[in-house]
C-alpha cells in the first residue's frame, strides 16, 4: 500500500501484563508512532472467531493504520493477544523480519484474576465468578466454539477463555526467542514498571536504539479496574442491529465506519464504567494456584535468568 510503513517494533504482552501503560508512554515519544488504537491482533488469526486468513484485503485494511506518518524512527503495534497465539510470531517475521519485540509478563495468578475481571467488565466472561471460571476451563475445551460460551461476543475465540493456558507464559516466550532471537526480544515485568516505570521505560528505549536523554513520558496509571454501571448487551445488540449495520455500510467508508464504531464504543464505555479495587482472590484459591504454577514459574525465572520467587508467595 503506498504510503504506508510496516510496523517494525511489536508489543506482545500477554493480557493484563502492563501492555496499555507501556503503549501510552512509548506513543508520547517524538521518535516512535505508535498505532492510536492498541490490541489490532492482526496477527492472531488462530484467536479469532472469523479468521481474516491474512487475505490481501485484510493486509491492506491493517496496513491502512501506518497510512502517511512520519519520519519517526520506530513504528510500532501493540496488542494484548500476539503472545499466546501461536501463529503471531510466524507471521510477523514473514511480515517484517526485522522486527524488534517487547513482552510484557505478570505474575501468573496475578494476571488470570485481572484477566477474568477485564473479562468480565468486557462482556466476554459470563461467569462473574473467578473460581467458576476457572472451573469451566475443561468444559470450554470440549466445547471449542465461543457461541457456545458467549454468543454476544464478537470477534474472539474460545481460546481467550482459557486462563490457564494463556498464563503459562514460558513455552509461549520460547517461541518467540527461538523465531526472533535473544537480541531482538526485550523482557519487562508488570513489577519492574509498577516499582520504576522510569527506569523501565529507558530500558526500553535502549532496546529500540531510541534518543531518551531530552525527552520524558507522562507516568501514570492505565487500565486500572472497572466495573459497568449497567448491563452493556442492550447497547451491543443496538450496535449491531442489522438495520443500523446497513446505515453504516451504506453510507460510511470502511475506514470512517471503523473509527466512528470505535469512538461511539470509547464513550459508551466511558460513560457506563466506574473504577472500584478488585475483589481480592480467595486465600484458599491463590495458595492452590501458586502450587499449580509453581513449575511453570520456575521454568519461566530460567528462561529469563531472573529470580521469580516472590511469585510463589501467598
Amino acid at each position: 500500500m503506498n504510503n504506508a510503513r510496516k510496523p517494525n517494533f511489536f508489543i506482545v504482552g500477554a493480557p493484563k501484563c502492563g501492555t496499555t501503560a507501556m503503549f501510552e508512554y512509548l506513543r508520547q515519544h517524538p521518535d516512535i508512532f505508535m498505532y492510536p488504537y492498541k490490541e489490532s491482533n492482526f496477527f492472531a488469526d488462530d484467536l479469532k472467531k472469523e479468521p481474516h486468513g491474512y487475505s490481501q484485503a485484510a493486509i491492506d485494511k491493517y496496513l491502512s493504520r501506518f497510512k502517511g506518518i512520519g519520519e519517526e524512527a520506530i513504528v510500532g503495534d501493540a496488542s494484548i493477544w500476539h503472545l499466546y497465539s501461536k501463529a503471531a510470531p510466524i507471521k510477523i517475521k514473514e511480515f517484517n523480519p526485522g522486527t524488534k519485540i517487547l513482552i510484557m509478563l505478570r505474575n501468573p495468578v496475578e494476571q488470570m484474576h485481572s484477566l477474568h475481571s477485564q473479562l468480565v467488565y468486557g462482556g466476554i466472561e459470563p461467569l462473574t465468578s473467578f473460581q467458576q471460571a476457572l472451573q469451566a476451563e475443561a468444559q470450554r475445551k470440549i466445547a471449542q466454539s465461543i457461541d457456545e460460551i458467549s454468543p454476544d461476543v464478537t470477534n474472539l475465540s474460545y481460546k481467550c477463555l482459557l486462563y490457564r493456558e494463556i498464563a503459562s507464559f514460558s513455552a509461549q516466550v520460547s517461541h518467540y526467542l527461538d523465531i526472533f532471537g535473544t537480541a531482538n526480544v526485550h523482557i519487562v515485568l508488570f513489577d519492574e514498571l509498577k516499582q520504576d516505570a522510569e527506569a523501565t521505560y529507558e530500558r526500553v528505549l535502549d532496546f529500540l536504539n531510541i534518543e531518551k536523554t531530552y525527552f520524558s513520558p507522562e507516568f501514570r496509571v492505565f487500565n486500572s479496574n472497572k466495573v459497568r454501571r449497567f448491563n452493556g448487551k442492550f447497547i451491543q445488540k443496538v450496535r449491531t442491529h442489522p438495520a443500523n449495520l446497513w446505515l453504516a455500510r451504506t453510507f460510511l467508508p470502511p475506514l470512517a465506519r471503523e473509527v466512528m464504531g470505535r469512538k461511539m464504543g470509547q464513550a459508551w464505555s466511558k460513560l457506563n464504567s466506574v473504577e472500584r479495587p478488585r475483589v481480592s482472590i480467595d486465600i484458599v484459591l491463590k495458595k492452590k494456584l501458586l502450587a499449580e504454577f509453581t513449575e511453570e514459574t520456575k521454568k519461566l525465572g530460567q528462561l529469563l535468568n531472573r529470580d521469580l520467587s516472590s511469585w510463589l508467595i501467598p
